[in-house]
């Protein structure tokens, strides 16, 4: 009997073969997109999570989930592991919603397993402190506020406080965007520089450096407050595994 040669029998499958092994098996593993839970790493005061009218406490080590609105009192102070590398401290008397925590992962752990992190929040009052992480993954976190969405990819620090009358954006590191909710323009805040918002936007970011002495003291509280942050990240090591 006439035997067919592999690769006129199975033309796709070698092929595949051929580029995995090229490419040392870095983009032909199935990748898994997951809906995940943040982590409280530390708090202070009372903090509480409400979601479908229930209302739980807060305490470290809990999970917390896309859907629950999350509140500090007014001595309150909470510190959360949205997503790897996604740090938030929130200040006292401070609300927010978690809108979604969403990862993609390599399923052959045995190379860089997270491919993608995302993280959305809504905050509705009060103030935090932002830190997400260097990364090779793609990495995003959006906040939505009343009047504009600040977005930040990786490496990037920052503080965003809300107000009666608007937002306070202080860039520490990196460079963050904020839109309009209207939709009618953007501002980018690089490091060491702070807008008000809605009233800044069409202007030119104010420096931190010339500020009031308020704007001034809280450049080094929040690179203070980043290092804590990782610190109790590094605490958790890898026993935080929000993919299962």
């Amino acid at each position: 009997m006439h035997e067919m040669p592999l690769a006129s029998a199975f033309p796709g499958a070698l092929l595949s073969l051929l580029v995995c092994t090229a490419v040392g098996l870095t983009s032909c593993g199935p990748f898994f997109h997951r809906e995940v839970a943040g982590l409280v790493l530390s708090l202070e005061g009372t903090s509480q999570a409400t979601a479908s009218g229930q209302t739980r406490p807060l305490t470290s080590g809990y999970f917390i989930h896309p859907g629950e609105t999350i509140a500090t009192t007014h001595n309150g102070r909470l510190d959360l592991m949205l997503l790897p590398g996604v740090l938030l401290e929130l200040e006292a008397d401070t609300q927010l919603e978690i809108v979604q925590l969403h990862l993609v992962r390599d399923g052959d752990e045995t190379i860089q397993p997270m491919k993608t992190r995302e993280g959305r929040i809504a905050l509705h009052r009060g103030s935090l402190i932002a830190s997400v992480g260097p990364a090779q993954t793609e990495s995003s976190l959006e906040i939505a506020t009343a009047p504009a969405l600040v977005t930040a990819g990786p490496d990037r620090t920052f503080k965003i406080e809300a107000g009666n009358t608007g937002v306070r954006v202080l860039c520490i590191r990196g460079e963050i965007t904020t839109r309009s909710t209207a939709g009618r323009s953007n501002l980018n805040v690089p490091a060491g520089y702070f807008a008000c918002l809605p009233s800044d936007f069409g202007k030119t970011p104010r420096r931190a450096a010339t500020a009031n002495a308020r704007v001034q003291a809280e450049v080094p509280i929040v690179l203070r407050i980043e290092k804590r942050l990782l610190l109790l990240q590094n605490a958790e090591g890898s026993a935080f595994r929000p993919w299962r």
